[in-house]
């Protein structure tokens, strides 16, 4: 929904969206021809996590995750990765949910809140990014309080 929205605000952008599930590239390809953005926007499977998949991929003025840094198994190596597909004077944005402790004391258990749960705060991710050498990050905190926006720009 992200990459159409894009694709049809910007009509001169052209979107890579790399995808990990077969089934969501179907739903996101489905999308894509229903907002009449198709030429602008392929879908490819794989992993950020992988080094050589990323470096694949080439350079991009833009790369963006959207709740995906509470699934992976490395985030930092996903990051690092993630990093390197960015051109110089380029952006990087990751919108995740933000961790909150007062949700281990709520007694319901749905994938919602598992996510949440299993998201990192802000001094873990500044950690994650310190480790590979990147130190000037913005994280934005937007209503509601249990999402966060990470910006890198190069």
């Amino acid at each position: 929904i992200l990459a159409s929205a894009i694709a049809n605000r910007f009509t001169d952008v052209h979107i890579t969206a790399v995808e990990l599930s077969p089934d969501m590239i179907e739903l996101g390809k489905k999308h894509i021809k229903e907002t009449a953005a198709e030429d602008r926007v392929r879908f490819i499977r794989g992993n950020v996590e992988n080094k050589s998949f990323m470096s694949s991929l080439g350079k991009y003025d833009l790369v963006y995750s959207t709740f995906s840094l509470h699934h992976w198994r490395n985030p930092v190596q996903a990051i690092k990765w993630m990093t390197g597909a960015v051109k110089e004077n380029g952006t990087m944005v990751i919108f995740d949910f933000r961790r909150v402790w007062w949700l281990y004391y709520h007694p319901k258990h749905n994938g919602f809140l598992d996510s949440v749960r299993a998201s990192y705060t802000k001094k873990e991710i500044r950690g994650m990014f310190r480790k590979i050498g990147i130190r000037k990050i913005q994280i934005r905190i937007p209503s509601p309080f249990v999402w966060q926006l990470i910006i890198i720009q190069k």
